[in-house]
C-alpha cells in the first residue's frame, strides 16, 4: 500500500499552516523548488523559500528544470551560483533574466554551453548586477562583455578567466562603463597592455586583478596599475614573461597594502624585486616565485624573515 497516495488529498489541503511549514522545513531547497502541490501549499511553499534565503546555489546540478522552476517561483532571488553546471543552457539563463529583476550576483563558471545571447539578456533585464563570473565559458565574446559594460554600470566584480575570445575591446568597455570595478579576472585572456592601462585609468578603486598567462602584458601596463590603483591588494602575473623588476618595484612602492602577488615563471625577476616587496609590503601573506631562477637564497630568506608568516609561500 502506498501510504501517501492512499491518504485523501483533502487531508493535505486542510492541514493547519504551522503543520505545512513544519513539513516544508524538512525538505531541501532543491526539493522545494521541484515540489508539485495544491494552490494553498504552493503559496506557502513560495513564501517559505523566499523567507529562507535570497541566495541559491545549484553547483554541479546540470538540470535546466531545477533552476528554471526555482526562478519562476521565486522572483526575489538576488544571488545565484551555477558553478560547474556544464550542461545548463541559454534557456535557463534567459529564464533567470526574465524572472529575477533584483539579481545582483551570478556565477556561471564552467557553464560551457552558455553563450553571449543569454548573458546579454541578463545585462538587458538585470541592470543592478554587481558581480558576474564567466570563467571557462568559451562562448563568451567581446560583444557579451560590452553589453554588460553598457547596461550594468554598477558592476564591481567580473570573472573572465580562460575566455579566449576576450580581447582589449571588452576590457576597455568595462573600464569606461564600470568605473566602480574592484575585481577582475583576466587569466589567459587575449589582451595587451592597452586593456590594463584602460583599467588603470578608469577604475582607480581596483583592488584585485588576475593576469596569469596574459603573455602580451609588459611592465608599462603593470606600472600604470601601480600608479593609478594604489589600493591594490592582489595581483597575479604568473607566466607573464615580459614582466621585469621595474613592474614589481612599482607595485611594491605604490601599493603598500599588497597582501598577495604571484610571479611564477616570470623569468626576468631578480632579488631587486623581492627586496622592494620586503621593504614596502608588510601585509603580504601570499607570494609565488616558482620558476624564478634569478632569485637567490639570500633574497628568499630575507623575504621569510621580514614578511612572514605566510599563508602561502612558493
Amino acid at each position: 500500500m502506498d501510504i501517501v497516495t492512499d491518504i485523501p488529498s483533502k487531508v493535505f489541503v486542510d492541514l493547519p499552516l504551522e503543520v505545512i511549514l513544519m513539513i516544508l522545513g524538512k525538505l531541501s531547497l532543491r526539493c522545494l523548488c521541484l515540489l508539485g502541490c495544491c494552490n494553498k501549499w504552493l503559496y506557502v511553499q513560495v513564501t517559505f523559500i523566499l523567507q529562507r534565503k535570497k541566495y541559491i546555489g545549484f553547483e554541479w546540478d546540470n538540470r535546466d528544470l531545477a533552476v528554471t522552476t526555482f526562478v519562476k517561483r521565486c522572483p526575489g532571488v538576488e544571488d545565484i551560483h551555477l558553478k560547474n553546471c556544464t550542461q545548463i543552457t541559454d534557456a535557463t539563463i534567459i529564464a533567470i533574466a526574465e524572472n529575477c529583476p533584483r539579481l545582483t550576483t551570478i556565477n556561471l563558471y564552467k557553464c560551457r554551453v552558455v553563450t553571449g545571447t543569454a548573458v546579454i539578456a541578463l545585462a538587458e533585464r538585470c541592470s543592478g548586477l554587481r558581480a558576474i563570473g564567466l570563467g571557462s565559458c568559451p562562448n563568451i565574446i567581446d560583444a557579451t562583455v560590452i553589453a554588460l559594460a553598457e547596461r550594468c554600470a554598477g558592476l564591481t566584480t567580473i570573472g573572465l578567466s580562460s575566455c579566449p575570445n576576450i580581447t582589449d575591446a571588452a576590457v576597455i568597455a568595462l573600464a569606461n562603463g564600470c568605473v566602480g570595478l574592484t575585481g577582475i579576472d583576466l587569466i589567459k585572456c587575449n589582451i595587451t597592455d592597452a586593456a590594463v592601462i584602460a583599467l588603470a585609468a578608469g577604475c582607480s578603486a581596483l583592488t584585485r586583478i588576475y593576469l596569469c598567462g596574459c603573455w602580451n602584458i609588459t611592465d608599462v601596463a603593470v606600472i600604470a596599475l601601480a600608479e593609478e590603483c594604489t589600493g591594490l591588494t592582489t595581483i597575479t602575473l604568473n607566466e607573464c614573461q615580459n614582466i621585469t623588476d621595474a613592474a614589481v618595484i612599482a607595485i611594491a612602492e605604490n601599493c603598500v597594502g599588497l597582501t598577495s602577488i604571484t610571479l611564477g615563471w616570470c623569468l626576468n625577476i631578480t632579488d631587486a624585486a623581492v627586496i622592494a616587496i620586503v621593504e614596502n609590503c608588510a601585509k603580504l601573506t601570499t607570494i609565488d616565485l616558482n620558476g624564478c631562477t634569478n632569485i637567490s637564497d639570500a633574497a628568499a630568506i630575507l623575504l621569510v624573515r621580514q614578511c612572514g608568516p605566510f599563508t602561502i609561500l612558493q
